[in-house]
């Protein structure tokens, strides 16, 4: 449950506003939700 919660916070903080840099201690969890949504993978 714990890695569910932090997906979610790492989805919220980087998809609530796109024009935002990923942070660098989340980018690794974002680029890993990205690929298991099937989205292209940008960094």
């Amino acid at each position: 449950m714990d890695e569910v919660l932090k997906d979610a916070d790492v989805m919220h903080h980087t998809f609530n506003d796109l024009a935002k840099p990923v942070k660098e201690k989340e980018l690794a969890r974002y680029l890993a939700l990205r690929q298991e949504f099937g989205l292209p993978v940008q960094e």
